[in-house]
């Protein structure tokens, strides 16, 4: 039987498939009669007939099934991924690596039919079997985990792509250094991936972004996470756009899937770390500074927040002027997280330093010199000061009637009658 084997390998190199074939099925028939479906040589042979089915007919129901079988037999003899595997290996020699191969050729065939989904699990099964055999760091394996990532770079699975790119381009630099040809092929393709898969997730991130439904927000954020993944990988934590895309991934960790813990621990650490890269100065700092102090206010975090917005009043004081619109807003935001921390003696003492510097910016009548006086009369009330805070409020809802069409008087009036029914209680 050995002799007919060679002799349809012979065949083969001849270029005589179909007669290779006929030969083919005969040893297989006569080895499974006299030797069983899992014996070694049987299986050989039977990945032989498979081969030639596949490369005579194309993926053919009988070319696919013996191509199963093959495997299927393999791991009923000699076992998957099992400890016993290495038992059988020294009993049956390459029979194990027989099931490697015929595992491949499966892929293959699966890719011809266009079913990515079993491509898939078997490129994947591939790659665990060559690294029992032969270890994580051979080439062979190398060569394999370069298929799987080839592969799904091309059905779209870009990150997981672009991670084996970088386990295989390691491996070339390790053994055949960074210059050599191969080495920077390897390099180049996991730079291209790199590109092309951070390139989709952002277009598919702002894509999603515009659109108004929830769900598409979601896709979004998922998009997000994997680019900002992708360059921690690849570049490293102190990149400035991987900065971005974590920030941009904490907020919609907060806004769209309601886990505002993680998102507060996320830009915590996107500040610390543009400190470190950029400088606590730089403009991108600084907004990510005021994104952390939003965030630490909307989770009522308001001890951190008002430590916060007291470093950015700080730095504004240093860098704005006191009448710029930008200082006007950190001391309201100061003032109200006072107020939401029932801190209400420097609530009121940072809306009394506002109102002085609005009166003599903006003036009187002006809608944000109003609104402070508004907060004022609110922290007043807080205060058990009444009277004091009705007074306020009455003066608020007329200027705001007289000079505002913005509707806010009625919120004046409504804290003015709040005074009243405090003060009858």
């Amino acid at each position: 039987m050995r002799t007919k084997q060679a002799y349809v390998q012979h065949l083969i190199k001849l270029g005589d498939t179909k007669k290779a074939m006929k030969k083919s099925r005969e040893v297989f028939e006569r080895r499974t009669e006299v030797l069983g479906t899992t014996h070694p040589d049987t299986l050989h042979t039977m990945q032989w007939l498979g081969h030639l089915l596949l490369t005579e007919e194309g993926p053919t129901e009988e070319g696919l099934t013996v191509c199963h079988n093959v495997y299927r037999f393999t791991e009923e003899a000699w076992g998957g991924l099992s400890s016993k595997y290495f038992h059988h290996f020294l009993t049956f020699g390459k029979a194990h690596g027989d099931a490697i191969v015929t595992r491949d050729r499966i892929a293959a065939s699966f890719l011809d039919e266009g079913d990515n989904a079993n491509a898939e699990q078997s490129f994947r099964q591939i790659v665990q079997l060559k690294e029992i055999e032969l270890g994580v760091d051979d080439p062979a394996t190398i060569d394999a985990v370069y298929n799987l990532a080839d592969f799904l770079d091309q059905s779209g699975k870009f990150y997981e792509a672009e991670v084996l790119f970088r386990r295989v381009l390691a491996h070339r630099e390790r053994n055949l250094g960074q210059h050599h040809p191969v080495t920077l092929v390897a390099y180049a393709e996991a730079e291209q991936v790199f590109r092309t898969a951070l390139h989709a997730y952002e277009g598919k991130a702002n894509e999603e972004f515009m659109q108004a439904d929830l769900q598409e927000s979601l896709a979004a954020e998922k998009h997000y996470y994997w680019a900002w993944l992708l360059r921690k990988n690849a570049v490293g934590e102190k990149d400035g756009i991987t900065l971005e895309y974590m920030v941009r991934y904490a907020l919609y960790q907060k806004d769209f899937q309601q886990k505002a813990d993680e998102a507060e621990t996320l830009i915590q650490d996107a500040v610390r770390l543009y400190k470190e890269v950029l400088g606590a100065e730089h403009p991108k700092t600084r907004g990510t500074i005021d994104t952390y102090a939003q965030t630490l206010l909307e989770n009522h975090n308001y001890t951190k927040a008002i430590e916060v917005i007291r470093e950015i009043k700080s730095h504004e004081e240093h860098t704005l002027s006191r009448y710029s619109p930008e200082f006007f807003a950190t001391m309201l935001n100061l003032g109200h997280l006072y107020s939401l921390n029932n801190q209400l003696s420097l609530a009121f003492e940072t809306y009394t330093e506002l109102l002085d510097l609005q009166k003599t910016r903006l003036g009187d009548h002006d809608a944000a010199t109003l609104e402070t006086l508004h907060r004022l009369a609110e922290v007043r009330m807080d205060q058990g000061a009444f009277i004091e805070a009705m007074g306020l409020a009455s003066k608020v809802a007329k200027l705001r009637s007289q000079f505002l069409t913005d509707g806010s008087w009625r919120e004046s009036l409504r804290l003015e009658e709040g005074c009243k029914e405090r003060l009858l209680r």
